[in-house]
């Protein structure tokens, strides 16, 4: 036999619960929402993605113009130097006219750059800081490559960020996946198969 009290009791205490687990929800979805605005707003210094290439080669009119550059298909890159002088390097792809990826590199021993920020780990805690903790999922370790490659996908904030540690540096890539998509699509659209 259950008495009044304890069936209010219960009710309270489901109450409680039930508040605690919407409580929690919404804070993750708040820090969700923190991430995915993070990795929707991400710049390098001056570069950043509501930035077009005209403006981009007007900003940086010494940089160098890539052999990954497609003209056909409006794909181009470019390289410069960090004029912050933090990173060793940036390459910057750009397709039909807007930023499609940022790539920073900071290398260990040719400018000494990665390890005057005190190495990857630095890099990776502030990813982690700013995007979130990665998902064992989205990590691997190649010995043969001597390569470690962690990713945080946001698709919701249609970005892609990739941290990759080698043996000669350390990268890290922020890329705009719903750009990316487009390009695949034209690039399989315009394949020469032979037929």
């Amino acid at each position: 036999m259950q008495l009044p009290s304890q069936g209010r009791h219960a009710s309270a205490i489901f109450f409680v619960l039930f508040v605690m687990c919407v409580s929690r929800g919404l804070a993750q979805d708040d820090e969700t929402k923190k991430y995915e605005d993070n990795a929707r707003n991400f710049a390098f210094g001056k570069i950043n993605f509501s930035m077009t290439l005209d403006e981009f080669k007007k900003e940086f009119p010494q940089a160098l113009k890539g052999q990954g550059t497609n003209e056909k298909i409006a794909y181009y890159q470019y390289s410069i130097v960090d004029p912050q002088k933090v990173a060793s390097g940036i390459t910057v792809w750009f397709y039909d006219g807007k930023l499609l990826e940022i790539g920073i590199v900071y290398n260990k021993d040719l400018d000494m750059k990665l390890e005057k920020i005190g190495g990857a780990k630095v890099l990776l805690e502030r990813l982690q800081q700013k995007f979130g903790n990665f998902s064992p999922f989205n990590f691997t370790d190649d010995r043969k490559k001597n390569e470690t490659k962690i990713w945080w996908p946001m698709p919701n904030a249609g970005r892609m960020i990739v941290l990759i540690e080698t043996g000669f540096d350390a990268k890290i890539h922020v890329g705009d996946t719903v750009r990316q998509k487009l390009l695949d699509d034209r690039k399989a659209k315009e394949a020469d198969i032979g037929f």
